[in-house]
This record gives C-alpha cells, sequence and structure tokens, in this order.
C-alpha cells in the first residue's frame, strides 16, 4: 500500500508547502483553533394559550439557525407565530432564510394559506375539524439572535398551539 505522494505547492503568502495525497488521490487536512461551537436546541410545545395569553418559545442572544420548525393550532387567524430577530439589539418583526430573503415575521395559518408563503409550507388547512399544520421549506436565520413567540390575539377564546423546532445555536 503506498503512503502517498508529496505535492508541492505555495500557499498564500508566497511559501512552499508539500502536503500528502493517497493513492485515491484524498488529502489529509489538520485543522487547528477554533472553528466554530454551537449548542444543538429541540424545542416541544403544547400550550393552551387563554385570550390575551402569549409563550416565548425561544429567546437566544447568540446567532441561531432552525433547521426546521413544525406549528399548528387550532383556529386558523386567532393564534400568531411571531419569529422577531435581533438587529443592532433591537428586535425586529422581521426574520430571513437561508437565501437571505426577509420576510415578516408575524404569521397567522391564514396569511400563510392566502400569501403562499415562501418561507412555509401548508401541511395541513382543516377547518371542519379545526387543525392547522405548517413546517418551514428553509432554514430560518437569526444572524444576531432573536425570539420565537405564540400567542393568541382572541379577546375572548382559549386556543391550543403546539411547535416542534431544531435548531443550532452559536457561540
Amino acid at each position: 500500500m503506498a503512503k502517498g505522494v508529496p505535492l508541492m505547492g505555495r500557499d498564500p503568502d508566497g511559501k512552499a508547502k508539500i502536503i500528502n495525497v493517497d493513492e485515491n488521490g484524498n488529502v489529509k487536512v489538520q485543522l487547528s483553533g477554533t472553528i466554530g461551537s454551537h449548542l444543538i436546541h429541540e424545542v416541544r410545545g403544547n400550550a393552551q394559550l387563554a385570550p390575551k395569553d402569549e409563550i416565548t418559545v425561544i429567546d437566544i442572544d447568540n446567532p441561531f439557525i432552525i433547521d426546521s420548525l413544525q406549528w399548528r393550532t387550532d383556529h386558523p387567524s386567532r393564534i400568531t407565530l411571531r419569529l422577531l430577530y435581533r438587529k443592532n439589539s433591537t428586535l425586529t418583526s422581521e426574520f430571513a432564510v437561508l437565501d437571505r430573503s426577509v420576510y415578516r415575521g408575524i404569521l397567522s395559518m391564514n396569511s400563510i394559506s392566502n400569501a403562499g408563503h415562501p418561507a412555509f409550507s401548508i401541511v395541513s388547512f382543516d377547518s371542519e375539524n379545526n387543525f392547522y399544520k405548517v413546517e418551514t421549506r428553509d432554514k430560518l436565520i437569526f444572524p444576531e439572535g432573536g425570539k420565537i413567540i405564540v400567542n393568541n390575539n382572541s379577546s375572548e377564546d382559549t386556543y391550543t398551539s403546539g411547535w416542534v423546532i431544531l435548531g443550532r445555536e452559536f457561540q
């Protein structure tokens, strides 16, 4: 078995460098220093929201990415999902997806259904059984941190909402 073939080249500073390539053409690389660390988050919840009630699902000061978000509720307009990101230490009612498109961050099932929201797909919109569910189409990014809040806009009725969020927080 061959040990590898040394290849010579120059780094960006013009210094000569040698790397070893194995018989399959693979290069072995040793990285040093901090590449980046992150925490994995899995947030699951189910709640009865009283009139005008709200629940903060996520409140993170560091940059984070939501890899997937599923949200369900039993009312198409009274329960809203607020995706807020920090911009210069101020919360704004917008959020961004991985391609850097920015969207208004206050959503109801009706607003997602009626507008055909580009960041969310409808999984179920069943007005007969009062079951509405959506999920993200792409990763959501919060470059300076942010909050996710579920709230009941009704002044009289209690509704149910649930969520499953998978994401990463960067240190």
